[in-house]
């Protein structure tokens, strides 16, 4: 997730922006990734959903919205939360999304006069990098300490005591 901030005096309108998307052990060779999907942008502040498609690139993606005509009111910050499914497929892959050239990868324009924005800074975020791993769980039962009766209908009897370990 990142912030972005307009102080240019007046409103601005971002209607484009691309991401690059850099993996390692996701197909370099296909136009799309193998093992994500989906990749969006959900703007936190205002509660809207921007698809991001495939632009161009094979080990380094860039994914692009040339329609956001998301308004900027000068002074508000914007947290924009970059978004993308995993496939049941994936077993062990590494994301990193950024914003590699803002001047060239984030279309602005002053709201009423459209002049284009171009001294953004900085010019370039990068995200922190998202790992895919298989999942796995480990299940096992404690001994009781003592043999347990129980009458039919009774409450709160121990019948079971054991433990589950999630992978990392």
């Amino acid at each position: 997730a990142f912030n972005i901030t307009t102080n240019s005096g007046t409103d601005v309108e971002l209607s484009s922006m691309t991401l690059t998307i850099a993996a390692t052990n996701d197909n370099s060779s296909a136009a799309v990734f193998t093992y994500i999907e989906s990749v969006e942008i959900f703007n936190e502040t205002n509660n809207t959903v921007y698809d991001f498609s495939y632009a161009s690139g094979t080990s380094t993606k860039l994914y692009s919205n040339t329609s956001m005509d998301l308004i900027l009111e000068d002074g508000e910050t914007n947290r924009l939360v970059v978004r993308a499914d995993v496939k049941s497929t994936a077993t062990n892959q590494d994301y990193t999304f950024s914003i590699a050239n803002a001047a060239s990868h984030l279309t602005m324009k002053e709201v009423g006069d459209d002049t284009a924005v171009t001294d953004i800074t900085p010019n370039s975020v990068t995200l922190k990098k998202v790992t895919v791993e298989n999942s796995s769980v480990t299940f096992s039962t404690n001994a009781l300490s003592a043999t347990y009766n129980a009458v039919v209908g009774a409450e709160d009897i121990k019948i079971l005591s054991f433990n589950l370990k999630a992978s990392e």
